[in-house]
């Protein structure tokens, strides 16, 4: 099983997508669209470097 954090960061992520997808449709500017892509990527920054499996 994955670890609390990483299911929270995880969820965070899907939630994010969710929202620039909705953004999108809304008429969104490329620029507004790509700060939130910014923030996403961010995030899975984080949860990588947190979250690492270390080779046998």
């Amino acid at each position: 099983m994955m670890p609390p954090q990483f299911m929270l960061l995880a969820a965070d992520t899907h939630q994010r997508f969710d929202a620039v997808a909705t953004a999108a449709k809304a008429g969104s500017t490329r620029s507004e669209l790509l700060t939130m892509l910014s923030d996403i990527v961010a995030n899975c920054m984080a949860c990588h470097a947190a979250n690492r499996l270390e080779a046998p």
